[in-house]
């Protein structure tokens, strides 16, 4: 399985025309490309063939690094030599390869006679699948280097680079992001819902591994398809957390047998130690897809942990809260629905600036503090923390919290219907950023407000 079919699912859940999704090591790769280096994509052996993704690189990448097209070459022992040499300096003889300094400073010599200065470098995409004993390409970039020609520029897919090997990127999930403002009612757009929460579960279980992607996404819309139709009323109050971890728990024990596999080596590693990038073993493990490499560091995906939990009990109570709080809640739809709650605060705030930073200053003014030492909530606001480092003289709106702006809100006639909506909502926003709760209730009480407020203008 590829990353084409990974993007076909993403693509293909119908909610393009509200949020997309990118790969934080194709933009290192175009960091590196346009900074004219060279870089290792090291891709785990769990990702299966890596022919397809050349092919996808080879036309996006170009599009955004303004280089030219890619060469693309595939490892065969010494024909890849002959073949990069011959896309440097056409008519070089080869016959004569090595690993020496000199003969490297004559191929770079011969480029830069036949090459201007404003000639940008070959652009190699070179498909190897171990390359760590693989030294001539670490030679030649030496040379460069060396010499102060940059003639070639390799990006080179494989699942082992070099030791010591310079930029090397590893591969890891994509991210998900969507337009807040944009968001359809859950009420009004089930299949939008049902398709963007699909996305968020396969990214997050799958960490991006093309074939388990596949199996979950095939499991999901089959199962949310139900949830789409007639019954979804009667199971509206079913927290999709629980709901999903039903269904993976039983994918996981029914139909990926190799979980087990990926899991029982796992199964000794405290969380600590997942940091280590040269760990063997975690290197090892990322292979089989048990880990997954993200933002520095590997960690367990969240599929190998629920069948860790579910066949070692002998877990400390610490680790397995950690390992429960961490991975198998989604951390990247909470942040995401976050993220969309976070919204309402802000456009309460526009709310509170049509009556004047005035008029909400006389209220805070007559409003008891929450704590003691404090005349009022104005003084109480003025002292804490995060407004001393403000400093003095900021005005109400940005030294306020949501609370007190809704208790401002809701004391006017226009409001007062607000109420309810709004207790609501600051609920829904601390279970969702304290707990990571994806539960449909919050997604409700989330979604009531935005519609309220779009209702009178305000979105």
């Amino acid at each position: 399985m590829t990353l084409t079919k990974l993007n076909g699912i993403l693509a293909g859940n119908n909610v393009e025309n509200y949020c997309s999704f990118e790969y934080p090591w194709f933009h290192a790769l175009i960091r590196h490309v346009r900074s004219k280096e060279s870089s290792y994509l090291v891709v785990p052996r769990a990702f299966g063939e890596f022919s397809e993704l050349s092919f996808w690189l080879e036309d996006e990448l170009p599009a955004v690094s303004d280089l030219g097209r890619l060469l693309v070459v595939d490892y065969q022992e010494g024909d890849i030599r002959e073949a990069i040499v011959d896309k440097l300096v056409e008519g070089f003889s080869s016959s004569n390869l090595t690993d020496s300094a000199a003969w490297f400073e004559d191929l770079l010599t011969a480029y830069r006679e036949e090459n201007p200065p404003n000639i940008p470098p070959r652009v190699f995409l070179i498909r190897i699948e171990n390359a760590s004993n693989w030294t001539w390409l670490e030679r030649l970039l030496a040379s460069q280097q060396r010499v102060g020609v940059s003639a070639a520029i390799c990006i080179v897919i494989t699942n082992s680079p070099p030791p010591g090997a310079s930029h090397v990127v590893r591969y890891s999930p994509p991210h998900l992001f969507a337009n807040l403002e944009r968001l359809p009612d859950p009420d009004r757009d089930t299949v939008f819902w049902n398709s963007i929460l699909n996305s968020f579960i396969v990214v997050w279980e799958s960490a991006g591994i093309p074939d388990v992607a596949i199996r979950l996404n095939e499991e999901l819309c089959l199962t949310l398809g139900v949830w789409s139709d007639a019954s979804y009323g009667r199971r509206r109050d079913e927290t999709l957390r629980k709901y999903a971890q039903a269904l993976l728990n039983g994918l996981a024990s029914d139909e990926i047998a190799r979980l087990k596999a990926w899991a029982s080596p796992a199964a000794n590693i405290r969380l600590e130690e997942q940091t280590d990038l040269i760990n063997p073993l975690d290197v090892q493990l990322w292979h089989l897809g048990a880990l997954q490499f993200q933002d520095g560091i590997f960690d367990i995906t969240p599929i190998a942990a629920r069948y860790l939990l579910s066949v070692h009990n002998d877990l400390p109570k610490d680790e397995r809260l950690a390992l429960e709080r961490r991975r198998l809640n989604n951390a990247a739809l909470a942040r995401w629905i976050s993220g969309w709650a976070a919204t309402i605060e802000e456009n309460l705030r526009l709310v509170v600036l049509t009556f004047g930073d005035g008029e909400f200053y006389k209220f805070l003014q007559a409003a008891p503090s929450l704590g003691r030492n404090y005349n009022s909530r104005y003084d109480e606001l003025q002292n804490n923390y995060k407004n001393r480092e403000l400093g003095p003289d900021q005005p109400c709106i940005v030294m306020a919290e949501a609370s007190d702006m809704i208790q401002f809100v809701t004391s006017q006639q226009r409001f007062k219907k607000w109420q309810q909506d709004l207790d609501a909502w600051r609920r829904a926003r601390n279970k969702v950023i304290h707990e990571r709760s994806v539960d449909p209730q919050v997604i409700k009480c989330i979604s009531r407000m935005v519609n309220l407020m779009r209702k009178d203008g305000f979105v």
